[in-house]
């Protein structure tokens, strides 16, 4: 009995760390944080930049629509930082240069040709909601603010100058994810001109934007 107890003794002391030893637990398996995941912690938050290319159709005043070109081609930069608690925000800055338009009529009284020139650029801050369809694909509501400055000339030195106005922005659009940091964004946005309707005759009274873009995500 004595004989057994002490082999029993020895199994345990010097048997068991061996067969220990031999044992190899798996790897743990590796957590990839997903869109959902990120959106359940509140001190989340990614920096991004973008770049837009977009049409924007300005309202002219009626005794100007006859004169100044009415469509712009525009490009866009945007840099700012996407926080990931509770529903999905983001806030950004912006820059925007249109380029240079031009409008031609011909009088037939006399044959005159007349040409304008006109362009534009912006820049301001936007605050963006996302709202998640799937796990790729959000649904965007922007509302921002920006300073918009036209320039007009023409080839009688007629209309030569700028003109400068405060705008509220609105818009929405949607963004789908082609990866982890890379999404691409298709949007509209309208852009009213802040100025005294009674006592100013604007060129611009407002403007609609829209276009496409690309968001690289930090």
């Amino acid at each position: 009995m004595a004989k057994k107890i002490l082999c029993l003794a020895l199994f345990l002391l010097f048997g068991t760390p061996a067969a220990a030893r031999g044992y190899r637990p798996p790897p743990p398996r590796r957590h990839v944080p997903t869109q959902r995941h990120y959106a359940s912690s509140p001190s989340y938050a990614r920096l991004f930049i973008g770049a837009e290319a977009f049409v924007a159709g300005a309202s002219l005043d009626e005794s100007l629509k006859e004169y100044l070109a009415d469509g712009y081609r525009t490009c866009a930069a945007k840099i700012g930082a996407k926080f990931m608690s509770g529903v999905p925000s983001s806030l950004s800055f912006f820059y925007q240069h249109s380029a240079d338009e031009t409008k031609e009529r011909v009088f037939r009284s006399n044959g005159f040709r007349y040409v304008s020139f006109s362009s534009y650029k912006a820049y301001g801050i936007d605050g963006t909601l996302y709202f998640p369809v799937s796990d790729v694909l959000e649904v965007t509501f922007l509302i921002g603010s920006g300073y918009y400055e036209f320039t007009f000339s023409d080839n009688m030195r007629y209309y030569d100058g700028t003109e400068g106005y405060t705008a509220a922005r609105i818009g929405a659009g949607l963004e789908y994810r082609l990866s982890d940091g890379i999404a691409l964004n298709g949007f509209i946005r309208y852009a009213d001109f802040d100025y005294d309707r009674k006592n100013e005759r604007p060129f611009v009274k407002n403007m609609t934007e829209t276009g496409v873009g690309i968001t690289f995500y930090f």
